[in-house]
């Protein structure tokens, strides 16, 4: 998954080139459909880049993996990140999580779903990505719960609570709705989310409409 190689400043770099391809077409033909040919033609290099880089074709695809799972997480830890920044009361809070919540969990959002479930299946045979994964997830986790640590300190969530589990329920709750989507009988969404909101509002600290400390610029951990 490590990349051998690079291009020199200013020039073109064939790697990120390769790994934004790759990520493309596994996106919209899944592992099995992809062709290491249709990868160098459409980045426009060669094989001998590719394996300079990547080593292999499984090398590439661990690598653009990887790049999806961390990008495909983030992106959720970001408007966290956002919501707790901008919340000066417990009630704001709740009613931003619970807005961010509907969107997040909306069916139309069942494909990103899925393709979080396929990165985690393709590891389960590769060793390599699966310790990458495990890397990510813990840095990822580690930063979300930081976030929830801070709004802890300024009376914004329950206090009582590890940090800790509550960022892993965070994430567990998005990424099982995927549970539903490949259901028969998928539960129904207005139903779904009464339980969530239900589970949610009890980390929120409500019962005081007066405003806590002002939000202030955090250090990000390092990723």
């Amino acid at each position: 998954m490590t990349r051998r190689g690079g291009a020199s400043s200013g020039e073109p770099k064939t790697a990120d080139v390769l790994l934004e391809v790759t990520i493309r077409l596994l996106g919209e033909h899944g592992e099995g459909g992809l062709r290491v040919e249709d990868v160098l033609s459409e980045a426009g290099a060669s094989p001998s880049s590719l394996y300079h880089h990547y080593g292999n074709r499984d090398g590439l695809i661990e690598a653009a993996r990887v790049i999806m799972f961390t990008r495909s997480v983030a992106s959720d830890i970001e408007v966290l990140r956002t919501i707790l920044d901008e919340s000066e009361t417990g009630s704001e809070l709740l009613e931003r999580i619970l807005q961010v919540n509907r969107a997040v969990q909306d069916p139309n959002r069942a494909p990103r779903r899925r393709e979080r479930l396929a990165i985690l299946g393709s590891a389960a045979d590769r060793p390599a990505l699966w310790a990458a994964l495990s890397e990510q997830q813990d840095n990822l986790t580690a930063v979300t719960a930081e976030l929830i640590r801070d709004a802890q300190e300024r009376g914004l969530m329950r206090s009582d609570l590890d940090a800790r589990a509550v960022a892993y329920f965070i994430q567990a709750y998005t990424f099982g709705r995927v549970l539903s989507d490949v259901a028969s009988e998928p539960v129904d969404p207005d139903e779904w989310m009464r339980v969530v909101d239900l589970v949610v509002s009890q980390w929120i600290v409500t019962d005081a409409d007066t405003p806590t400390s002002p939000p202030r610029r955090r250090r990000r951990p390092a990723r």
